[in-house]
């Protein structure tokens, strides 16, 4: 039959894990503030050009699924076409707030 400090062994390292788990996690925090950063990311996104040397493009919707489920910071999405060739290639740019929201969603799932 097992002592009386043995038994408690197991439930004491359980709570010494969980604090150490709390701690690693409260220590990824972050507290810096991001609006101009994703202000910038925006703008940047805003001034993707429509022509690109012989590729001129036409503003297209955006995936729905995509403005639901990642919660985008900015969602961009144009179609460009080569007239010349009649080549045609989509650009879709989605930008999070929070990476958290991509979950299921990271290449190659996505």
């Amino acid at each position: 039959m097992p002592s009386f400090p043995s038994k408690l062994i197991s439930p004491v390292l359980a709570f010494m894990l969980a604090c150490g788990l709390y701690a690693q996690m409260y220590s990824f925090a972050v507290t810096d503030d991001t609006t101009d950063f994703h202000a910038r990311v925006k703008q940047k996104i805003d001034e993707i050009p429509r022509l690109i040397g012989k590729w001129e493009g036409t503003d297209a919707k955006p995936p729905e699924a995509a403005g639901k489920l990642l919660r985008p910071n900015v969602i961009f999405a144009r179609r460009y076409l080569n007239s010349e060739t009649n080549q045609w290639a989509s650009l879709i740019v989605i930008h999070c707030r929070d990476s958290r929201d991509m979950s299921g969603h990271y290449p190659p799932y996505c």
